[in-house]
């Protein structure tokens, strides 16, 4: 708890301390989203797991769109997070466009 409160103390200061913080703290979602919330490209630093979570993932790309680059799996697609990036989502149809 005190590594915990320690961490997150950290992070408020600065996020870019979550590149320094060991793998069970990268994936507390508390601290994370403490750190996107700052600077979105702060999920580069985060666990897999939560670089695939799509609140935690929308929460980076509204702070900063370019977070979705450290996105990943189904989160990369997901509509609300390529639509707070700013993206269209790809439509599923190959078929032509109509003028």
């Amino acid at each position: 708890l005190a590594d915990h409160t320690f961490c997150l103390s950290a992070i408020l200061a600065d996020c870019r301390a979550l590149q320094y913080l060991p793998e069970a703290l990268r994936l507390d979602r508390e601290v994370v989203l403490a750190a996107v919330r700052q600077d979105g490209q702060c999920l580069r630093w985060a666990s897999q797991a939560l670089r695939e979570d799509p609140e935690v993932v929308l929460t980076a790309v509204r702070r900063n769109w370019r977070a979705l680059e450290f996105a990943s799996g189904a989160a990369q697609r997901d509509r609300a997070v390529l639509l707070a990036a700013g993206r269209r989502p790809r439509s599923r149809s190959r078929s032509r466009p109509r003028y």
